[in-house]
């Protein structure tokens, strides 16, 4: 394939101009999307030794299109990172946030490293919150429960990719109809598959036996083995709290992500309230609950927190930029 003429350094100041209206990092946008379309690292993209074929300027100048156009960035990469991983993503899924990272930095610190933690993650879209945990916890299990198809496509995508799916359920259902039997019942199917493989390993002749035990262990479970796992020690959540008519949001969020992981009714303010009453009936005694909310949704949040009788007390974060983001809940012993 032959070379254009272009240099590209030209190239980029080129995408620069067109982008400035749709980004305030123009050079750098152009810079990854060139980086994406030749299939190297920006830092590995010298301009001044390297030339592009006619296909790649043609890849090049319709990903630029596409951007000007306000298509978010991650879906013309398929790419966000969070937290060190790359999370694949795609039109229409929830894109992760940096803000959300603020949760996780919590857990990590407050949380021993070795814990056998049980956590479930609501509205868990493609992961980020999810597989962060199981990423950094070794010995925790995670049910993730998403109901847009697209994230649920990606979120499977990502724990393959991060080669954490054994030790993830990701369970198709509406927040609103989880019941405490159900987290039960998936923690205890993720402890028998991961014995099953265990014995698949030590006893390779033996592997389609063991599996047909656990299964029909598993179909046979008594109502006593579906309670013998606890339920979750924590409960994480970034539910939709964007309020409909807000007009500040951009473009870019409003026209392609999907509007089931944005808005909420009561100002924005529905899924914060309806998910933390269903967290606080699925926790175990002394459980935590984290969940992320609007930059401007303090004053609501904590007026909210302070009326609830089944929390001993809670803590409000700030993340990197000091909006306050996240709130930690905890569970009373009850």
């Amino acid at each position: 394939m032959p070379s254009t003429k272009m240099k590209l350094s030209d190239l980029l100041q080129k995408a620069k101009t067109e982008l400035k209206s749709v980004s305030h990092q123009a050079y750098q946008e152009s810079l990854w999307i060139l980086s994406h379309t030749l299939n190297l690292p920006a830092h590995q993209v010298y301009l001044d030794k390297m030339s592009i074929t006619q296909k790649q300027e043609e890849e090049f100048w319709l990903k630029i299109k596409q951007r000007k156009q306000a298509v978010p960035l991650e879906y013309i990469l398929k790419e966000k990172f969070f937290l060190g991983h790359k999370f694949y993503v795609e039109n229409p899924v929830f894109i992760p946030r940096p803000e959300t990272e603020t949760l996780i930095e919590w857990a990590c610190k407050n949380i021993s490293k070795n814990t056998p933690l049980k956590f479930a993650d609501f509205g868990a879209g493609v992961g980020p919150i999810a597989l962060s945990i199981l990423s950094y916890f070794p010995n925790s299990e995670g049910v993730a429960i998403e109901l847009h198809p697209k994230s649920i496509e990606c979120l499977k995508k990502n724990s393959l990719n991060l080669k954490l799916q054994d030790r993830l359920y990701i369970l198709k259902k509406d927040v609103s109809n989880i019941q405490p039997e159900d987290l039960c019942r998936l923690y205890l199917k993720i402890q028998k598959d991961s014995h099953s493989r265990e014995n698949e390993n030590s006893h390779p002749r033996k592997s389609e036996n063991s599996h047909s035990r656990a299964s029909e262990n598993s179909q046979n479970s008594t109502q006593d083995d579906k309670f013998s796992v606890r339920l979750p020690d924590l409960i994480t959540a970034n539910p939709p709290y964007l309020d409909p008519k807000d007009k500040s949001i951009q473009p870019e969020v409003y026209l392609y992500e999907s509007p089931l992981a944005l808005f909420s009714d009561k100002k924005g303010l529905g899924h914060i309230i309806s998910w933390f009453e269903k967290a606080i009936k699925l926790l175990k005694p002394r459980g935590i609950y984290i969940f992320e909310f609007a930059w401007n949704q303090k004053k609501q949040i904590t007026e909210f927190l302070n009326s609830q009788t089944k929390i001993n007390s809670y803590q409000i974060l700030k993340d990197s930029l000091g909006y306050p983001r996240i709130a930690v809940c905890f569970k009373k012993n009850l």
